[in-house]
């Protein structure tokens, strides 16, 4: 744990360290001093945790500069299939388009087809 002024010194020198390990909620409480840097790499651990488009934290992170993305996470889908809207939209902005596009074009035929699988492989 970091006392506040040693928070305040890494906040203030943040272009100065090869590596950063920040929590969601940190993150959005320092947000203005992470906004002012570019980053070559950043990392999404437990990035379901973006899935929501409207979520502040979401919100957030997409506020961050970088140079390359990456998001690890164990359930990237957990209820529908829009929640992949959200991390793609993280990984590669508008490469699934914008998101009720998405929703309309994509959501409806992939949450049928996945409800007609399981019902197959129930039959079997």
């Amino acid at each position: 744990m970091i006392d506040p002024a040693s928070r305040t010194q890494v906040l203030e020198n943040i272009p100065s360290y090869d590596l950063l390990i920040v929590n969601y909620e940190k993150l959005k409480g320092c947000m203005s001093s992470f906004e002012k840097h570019r980053f070559f790499y950043v990392v999404l651990d437990e990035a379901h945790k973006i899935k929501n488009s409207k979520s502040v934290v979401t919100q957030t992170v997409n506020k961050l500069q970088c140079d390359r993305k990456i998001t690890l996470s164990g359930t990237p889908l957990q209820n529908r299939v829009s929640e992949l809207w959200s991390l793609f939209d993280f990984l590669m902005p508008d490469f699934l388009e914008d998101e009720s596009t998405f929703n309309r074009t994509y959501n409806k035929y992939l949450t049928g087809n996945i409800k007609r699988m399981q019902e197959n492989l129930e039959d079997t």
